[in-house]
């Protein structure tokens, strides 16, 4: 499905006009029992950040960010975005995914 809707997204006027396409997987469940690890670290899932924007690639490599990020991460760079306050849960202290994109990208980021 993503084979299909990526090349979609990317050929956009969205995308091209600096948008962002963020591909996230769930939270691992290695009991079987989803709950409130409060961005503990102690499981890693993937998130893939594709933009204009982002970070470039270097020799062929996706830029691999050393910040340990989570879904708060994610939230509060959205209410960065889009101005939207105050932050939400583990947001308020989590940092946000300007690592991830140019300096300058993220509102308020050098």
């Amino acid at each position: 499905m993503l084979s299909q809707v990526v090349p979609m997204i990317v050929a956009s006027d969205a995308y091209q006009n600096n948008g962002v396409i963020v591909i996230w997987f769930d939270e691992s469940q290695e009991d079987g029992v989803a709950g409130d690890n409060a961005d503990d670290f102690n499981h890693t899932i993937p998130e893939i950040i594709s933009s204009p924007l982002s970070q470039k690639n270097v020799n062929g490599v996706a830029y691999p960010s050393p910040v340990n990020l989570s879904h708060s991460a994610d939230l509060r760079t959205w209410q960065e975005v889009f101005r939207v306050g105050p932050f939400l849960r583990h947001a308020e202290n989590s940092p946000d995914l300007s690592d991830l994109f140019q300096p300058g990208v993220v509102p308020g980021k050098p």
